[in-house]
């Protein structure tokens, strides 16, 4: 069995994804900050798991 997407509740979705995108390096797929909504994953490992920022 293979973990495809796990969810990281966090405070603010916005920021959670400036901070893994532009400090920790990760790889944005999806992105809607009306909608609160971000994916990220890691660069090494574009096709593996997929992290939900999610408040």
């Amino acid at each position: 069995m293979k973990i495809q997407m796990v969810s990281v509740p966090v405070n603010d979705p916005v920021r959670a994804h400036d901070i893994c995108v532009f400090k920790l390096g990760f790889i944005f797929k999806v992105f809607d900050a009306e909608a609160s909504l971000a994916l990220v994953v890691s660069p090494e490992e574009q096709g593996d798991t997929e992290s939900l920022l999610e408040p």
